[in-house]
């Protein structure tokens, strides 16, 4: 807060071959993510960051994979702001936060894929790039 930052990003190089429930639930259940680079430990996961963001007054930015599939995208939806009685609106609860993220929170940033033009992230890289146009309006 001190710092004035106005966004926390949400991304690591190894986030883009997770699913949603590799970074949600208990902290110590969620797996450890290996990328071909680097490891992540997902014990600083979704609810965290969503917290931390609450906690400073900042705007959460998410990088969704743009491996996901419209139904991942659709229950991450449902874990930011569903009733507790839908299955990932339970889990949200279960992590802590029984309320909408969305009724917490000033606002919540979507980034489909992250350096999307850079190979190095492949798979989540697109060359030729118009094929992430398709592929970011097919997510949701």
């Amino acid at each position: 807060t001190e710092y004035g930052f106005s966004q926390l990003r949400f991304w690591h190089p190894s986030i883009r071959f997770a699913d949603l429930n590799s970074v949600i639930g208990p902290a110590d259940a969620r797996p450890m993510l290996v990328g071909p680079f680097n490891t992540y430990d997902p014990q600083f996961g979704l609810p965290e960051m969503l917290e931390l963001a609450r906690e400073t007054g900042t705007v959460p930015w998410i990088v969704l994979p743009t491996t996901w599939s419209a139904q991942e995208i659709h229950d991450l939806m449902e874990y930011l702001g569903g009733p507790v009685t839908s299955t990932y609106g339970a889990i949200r609860a279960a992590d802590g936060h029984p309320g909408s993220w969305f009724d917490d929170l000033p606002a919540i940033r979507f980034e489909a894929g992250n350096e999307s033009w850079n190979s190095t992230f492949y798979p989540n890289a697109y060359m030729p790039f118009e094929g992430y146009f398709s592929r970011a309006e097919n997510m949701g």
